[in-house]
């Protein structure tokens, strides 16, 4: 009896050893998942302020050839300025958003190597509003969760190291001979 007992333990050991790998592996993932789309986030919109600092850039030029054509007051070169001067503060904050994910990325997966620019996300297709089909997916969820896992291993690794300690108050049978 013992020796089945300790083979149990043996082999809950294994598989909770086993899951926190995996549990490890997946967090590893859920990291990734979380930096790159930070990346993703933070790359599109200094792509974005670029993009309006050029516009606003292109509206300050004309405005000043107004000015200097007398067909604008000064007070809208001073508009177009500030408005210019705006949007190249914001174009700089994305850039130092953008370098800080970044960095963030490269620090934590260093071999991950990063498109010049950031690819374009698909817009996710709607959720599908059948009951059953939403059941089995949380389902899915539950069984392959490396936490609910471990617990389950860790709780049968109590209740066998109980059984165990219990049957340490039997001694181990022993055959002698007499010759």
């Amino acid at each position: 009896r013992k020796v089945e007992l300790d083979r149990e333990l043996g082999a809950v050991g294994v598989d909770a050893s086993t899951l926190g790998v995996a549990d490890a592996r997946h967090a590893g993932a859920r990291d990734l998942l979380a930096l790159w789309f930070a990346w993703l986030r933070d790359a599109g919109a200094a792509e974005l302020a670029l993009a309006q600092r050029d516009v606003v850039r292109s509206e300050h030029e004309a405005v000043m050839r107004r000015v200097a054509a007398g067909d604008a007051a000064a007070l809208d070169a001073d508009r177009a300025a500030a408005a210019l001067a705006q949007a190249e503060g914001a174009l700089a904050r994305a850039e130092a958003e953008r370098a800080r994910a970044e960095v963030a990325l490269n620090a934590r997966f260093p071999d991950l190597p990063l498109p010049a620019r950031p690819p374009a996300v698909p817009t996710p297709a709607a959720a599908s509003e059948d009951a059953e089909a939403a059941r089995a997916i949380v389902d899915d969820i539950v069984d392959a969760n490396h936490e609910i896992g471990i617990a389950d291993a860790l709780a049968r690794r109590q209740g066998l190291t109980a059984a165990r300690a219990d049957a340490e108050r039997w001694p181990d049978p022993s055959l002698g001979v007499r010759v």
